[in-house]
């Protein structure tokens, strides 16, 4: 709690406003990098709070000034994804066979995160995760292939990084 109320403060200071009390449309117009790391605190706080986290983000990946950094943009769709997934965990008070209804949204965040950063391991691998899941709740032979291929290219990326150079 008290290391909480510290990044708050700082990035207070460094945007010069809270941003709690700036619209979600109007964040990444400041600082993208520090707003991204502001929803991400928001996300830390979890109850509530954690929705509105992952109402920002939403916002923050479509804006224009948030999207030229392509890293950073890649690390919120990743970002996105794995948030819509844990949601769907917290709504569900436990973990959830994923469907691939529900799967839709949380794959189309990872396929940004991977076309945006092709050599990202960790959205492959996640991609490929998503993909297995709906697989093993026997929706549909059509996500076989393409968890396959999130496995293949995670493996791949990951061996031509090192552990740790990729946020």
């Amino acid at each position: 709690s008290g290391r909480g109320a510290l990044a708050h403060k700082i990035l207070v200071d460094v945007l010069g406003t809270d941003p709690a009390l700036v619209p979600p449309h109007e964040l990444p117009a400041m600082q993208p990098a520090v707003c991204f790391a502001f929803v991400k605190q928001l996300w830390e706080r979890g109850g509530d709070a954690q929705r509105e986290a992952l109402e920002r983000l939403r916002g923050f990946v479509l804006e224009p000034l948030a999207v030229q950094d392509h890293d950073l943009a890649a690390k919120a769709w990743l970002k996105l994804g794995q948030w819509q997934r844990a949601m769907l965990d917290a709504d569900a008070q436990g973990a959830v066979l994923l469907e691939a209804r529900a799967a839709a949204p949380i794959l189309q965040s990872l396929q940004k995160a991977t076309e945006l950063t092709p050599a990202s391991y960790k959205a492959w691998h996640l991609w490929a995760m998503i993909n297995f899941e709906v697989v093993a709740q026997n929706d549909g032979a059509r996500y076989v292939v393409p968890a396959v291929r999130g496995f293949s290219r995670s493996i791949v990326q990951y061996k031509l990084v090192r552990p740790g150079d990729e946020q």
